[in-house]
């Protein structure tokens, strides 16, 4: 038992194994102060209690070869006990047509057994978690904390057993509830939202079968995994590394649903039984796989990173000679975040004398065309024209300059971002309030104070809400995106809670959604703002994640390629 978590996992199993319909959590102080466990399962006997808190006492296993096939979530007999032993207990629980029972202990000592009325099922309650373990209970995390691991094990089980129903409660206030109605993607709509729709697809490869789950975010991202084994959730680092080689492509919600014989995987090799062993692990990779590639729409896409390596050497990339390069930083993270622009007919030999335009749509930026600056040292320079592969070409006094449009975005707007960080942040108010999903209530809540500190806001009217966002200009922002982005920030930091630099990056990242693809047609007014915009970032020369933004050649290199000099 670690925390609270702990307790509520292990009880929530004993629960589903005895065959409940109905499951209720009720949380105090994040479950620090007491934790009730309900359900209408099977009951134990009155003459059962003393035995079913005993150490190493189990009824679901009759013969040593049952540990060869273990089909039930709890088998050690060591749970109750387990509490016990750091807690005040009491059980209440009644089996059809028999007399109820009731079973106190303190620190793992029987003080009461007597008989009770009660109905069928078991109700068990844990107080003062830890209160004669200091050592340990000065290291659990605030209440908020606390519950939002008490909803994570919650969340997932109702996943897994979508004909149970789960309901959780914190200090009175129901904060999660299923109907038990079987329909696992009405569970999904409730932790996910019902916004991207999600994704379902079934794989079967060798031994196991895959049902999988998906939902997109909006923006590119860390990948929110839930798996289940024969209905265990588990956090095996297999799956987790399936999941990962196909999520660089597909990032978002998760949930994998596997389902294989019992005597080819081992459930005890973890103490907290959160890790399995399989006897065939290339099937897991190999389900995970199709599955992906099937939800994807492009087989032919993903997995590249297995075979292909990204050159990250960034001295054997050809570098532009735009100014000087003393201070080049590469950052080598090559991600896709990138939405497409709207696309515009393709006209060759244009110069920036020839524009006549007032002002144009750069994305999410509205430029005045008209007032564009150019840099100082290249004053001619043209436009000449986009290449079938969306490269543009540029003509200057001195060589010709080929660039990625898709690069140069992403670099200004990057830009962009991190200067609006030097002059504090300020909200925007949104004209439709996002609803929060319940996990996603509970993180909110657990740093609320935080969150509105760098600009966001937030009501509660039957449910909590996001009714303001951080104002970055000239960026369009998905509020539940820019929300998750922030929240993943302060938990890769420790929760350390300070608006640092990690989170201007973070969001810049997002802005470079914005950004133009390579595949877009721009007009050359686009093109030539493109340029002016470039030159006028501290750092050109790449984007945000390593790759160059232009290629130059000058023309007496050209000449000398083709003996004229």
């Amino acid at each position: 038992m670690e925390r609270p978590g702990s307790v509520v996992k292990e009880l929530v199993e004993n629960s589903i194994d005895v065959g409940a319909k109905r499951i209720r959590v009720s949380i105090w102080d994040g479950g620090k102060s007491r934790i009730v466990v309900e359900d209408d399962g099977g009951g134990i006997s009155f003459e059962d209690l003393p035995l079913a808190v005993a150490q190493h006492a189990t009824s679901k296993l009759s013969t040593t070869e049952d540990l060869n096939s273990i089909i039930t979530l709890g088998y050690r007999g060591e749970a109750i006990a387990s509490i016990a032993s750091v807690s005040k207990l009491e059980i209440r629980s009644r089996t059809e047509n028999e007399a109820g029972g009731l079973i106190r202990l303190n620190e793992g000592r029987i003080i009461e057994h007597v008989e009770t009325t009660c109905p069928k099922g078991t109700r068990v309650q844990v107080d003062d978690l830890f209160h004669n373990l200091p050592a340990r209970s000065k290291f659990l995390k605030a209440s908020l904390s606390e519950l939002r691991r008490c909803s994570i094990v919650l969340r997932d089980y109702a996943l897994a057993w979508p004909s149970i129903s789960f309901g959780l409660s914190h200090d009175g206030k129901t904060l999660f509830t299923t109907d038990g109605n079987g329909n696992k993607k009405r569970v999904l709509s409730q932790i996910w939202g019902d916004s991207p729709e999600p994704k379902m697809t079934q794989v079967t490869s060798g031994n196991l079968s895959l049902e999988c789950w998906y939902q997109p975010f909006p923006s590119r991202g860390r990948n929110e995994v839930s798996a289940f084994v024969n209905g265990r959730a588990v956090n095996d680092p297999i799956i987790r590394a399936a999941v990962s080689n196909a999520g660089k492509e597909l990032s978002g919600n998760w949930a994998l649903f596997i389902t294989i014989n019992p005597s080819l995987i081992d459930v005890n090799i973890h103490p907290a039984k959160a890790e399995i062993r399989f006897r065939y692990t290339g099937e897991v990779f190999d389900s995970v796989k199709k599955a992906s590639e099937i939800l994807s729409g492009d087989p032919t896409k993903l997995f590249i990173y297995n075979t292909k390596k990204v050159d990250n050497d960034n001295e054997n990339r050809p570098l532009p000679k735009i100014s000087d390069r003393n201070n080049l930083s590469f950052s080598n993270r090559v991600q896709n975040l990138f939405t497409r622009a709207p696309s515009t007919p393709e006209v060759e030999n244009y110069t920036a004398k020839d524009n006549n335009k007032k002002s144009w749509s750069f994305g999410d930026d509205i430029v005045d065309i008209t007032e564009a600056n150019q840099v100082d040292n290249e004053p001619d320079v043209k436009f000449i024209s986009q290449m079938n592969s969306g490269y543009l070409i540029f003509e200057n006094s001195s060589s010709i300059v080929i660039m990625d449009p898709h690069a140069a975005h992403e670099r200004i707007m990057f830009e962009k971002i991190m200067n609006e960080s030097t002059e504090g942040v300020r909200s925007q108010a949104l004209i439709t309030p996002e609803p929060l999903q319940p996990t996603l209530t509970i993180q909110v809540q657990e740093q609320e104070k935080e969150l509105c500190s760098v600009g966001f806001s937030f009501k509660d009217e039957n449910g909590l809400y996001v009714t303001g966002i951080p104002l970055l200009l000239g960026s369009t922002f998905s509020p539940l995106s820019l929300l998750r982005a922030t929240l993943a920030v302060w938990e890769d930091s420790g929760n350390e809670r300070k608006l640092d630099e990690q989170l201007m990056v973070r969001w810049a990242e997002i802005a470079c959604k914005s950004s133009v693809k390579l595949t877009n047609k721009l007009h050359p007014d686009e093109a030539l703002e493109l340029w002016s915009k470039l030159h006028s970032c501290k750092q050109p020369y790449s984007c945000p994640h390593g790759r160059p933004t232009v290629l130059e050649m000058e023309f007496t290199e050209i000449a000398k390629h083709f003996g004229r000099n």
